[in-house]
């Protein structure tokens, strides 16, 4: 029951979360296809689920690379600047992405919008 509860919410975030991104203005510094929502995920259940709603409406990316260690993870360059071009960056949050807070600090009004999973479920 609280999984499928867990799941509804998240999907409702997530739906609302896409529809309201898609609403912003244009920018100029935009990919070729400029309808595509760009989409940031941590790791793979996240970027599997985006994958699955999202379908072709999603340009999404995974920011960890399969068998990396997401608790001791240290963003590049290239990262920053893929969460910074992102319209909706997605995480875990506590301890799993504990440099992900100093980051969307330090972008500022340059952040995408963001869902921090463990708001989404109440933790022990």
């Amino acid at each position: 029951m609280k999984i499928s509860k867990f799941v509804s919410r998240l999907l409702s975030t997530s739906v609302l979360l896409l529809l309201l991104t898609g609403c912003a203005p244009a920018e100029s510094s935009q990919p070729e296809d400029s309808s595509k929502i760009r989409a940031v995920a941590t790791i793979f259940p996240q970027y599997d689920f985006l994958r699955q709603i999202g379908g072709d409406h999603l340009e999404l990316t995974m920011l960890l690379k399969p068998g990396s260690e997401s608790h001791s993870f240290e963003p590049t360059p290239q990262d920053i600047k893929t969460i910074e071009n992102a319209d909706l960056f997605i995480y875990t949050g506590s301890e799993n992405d504990v440099w992900v807070e100093d980051l969307l600090t330090s972008l500022g009004e340059k952040a995408p919008q963001t869902m921090r999973l463990v708001d989404c479920v109440p933790t022990v």
